[in-house]
């Protein structure tokens, strides 16, 4: 089985996002596979991993139309990074991002393609006020009224690994060219809605699967890192964590400046794993 990470142009933490996403994996994650990373800035401690050096990608027109700002431009560079793997590569793979966590053994081939939650109308204005909701948003408005699918929808952001067929894939993005949108869309959720034979939407709660850290705990299995024990606490009997920026730089609330994410993370896999210099 083939992992797929798409990287960024760096960190603010210095690519250790990679670094321990890796620890964990090495840690926990059985059965037989190899990593490919895709990007441009690549850390120089890697090792035994596959790296394939890709471009930023971002729709000429579009560029153009927008006078040189790149908005999106981070949405439609990963989207090419999977279509090009897709495109490259033959069978099923997984798709993860560097800011998770696997916290216990499980199975590369198990990993179960699960929704965060079920789609509601009432979601829908909320999203538009950030740009990874209008990612969504542009998902349902593709699969239910320019594609009339009326069947019940989910929303299948949960920033999880999943893993995907590549020829589904490279079928999707012909029928859906991201290319042509001002407004990409959200991978998961048009993939697993539009093959719903993929998805697993009822094997697992999501709140009983993960654990997030968003700054923002008004999201669905999301939580709040103000100390070691909070989120201990958070991580009980979880398999995976996954993080944003905000939750990671989260200062403490009692006033000792620390950041217990970080510090948790290291605490957590303290050891190198074979993809390290």
């Amino acid at each position: 089985m083939k992992i797929l990470i798409p990287l960024g142009t760096g960190s603010n933490w210095d690519n250790n996002e990679l670094r321990y996403c890796l620890r964990s994996l090495d840690e926990n994650l059985k059965g037989d596979y190899e990593i490919h990373i895709y990007g441009n800035v690549v850390p120089e401690w890697l090792t035994n991993v596959m790296v394939h050096p890709a471009e930023r990608y971002y729709p000429e027109w579009l560029n153009k139309k927008n006078n040189g700002k790149l908005d999106y431009e981070n949405f439609f560079d990963t989207l090419n990074k999977v279509k090009t793997f897709a495109s490259d590569n033959q069978g099923y793979f997984v798709y993860m991002y560097d800011d998770v966590l696997l916290l216990k053994e499980l199975n590369v081939r198990s990993i179960p393609n699960i929704p965060l939650e079920i789609e509601d109308g009432s979601f829908y204005q909320v999203r538009n006020f950030d740009k990874h909701g209008r990612t969504i948003n542009t998902s349902i408005d593709i699969l239910h009224e320019k594609y009339v699918i009326t069947e019940r929808l989910y929303n299948f952001e949960t920033h999880l690994p999943r893993i995907y067929s590549s020829v589904k894939l490279v079928y999707l993005f012909t029928q859906f060219p991201f290319g042509n949108l001002s407004v990409p869309y959200a991978l998961a959720t048009m993939y697993f809605n539009y093959f719903t034979e993929e998805a697993n939407p009822d094997v697992l709660r999501i709140k009983d699967y993960k654990a997030g850290f968003y700054f923002d705990h008004g999201k669905v299995a999301s939580y709040m890192s103000n100390s070691l024990e909070e989120i201990e606490k958070a991580v009980q009997n979880k398999t995976w964590v996954n993080y944003n920026d905000m939750g990671l730089n989260l200062m403490a609330t009692d006033l000792s400046g620390k950041q217990y994410l970080k510090e948790w993370i290291m605490n957590r896999f303290p050891n190198k794993s074979k993809y390290e210099l």
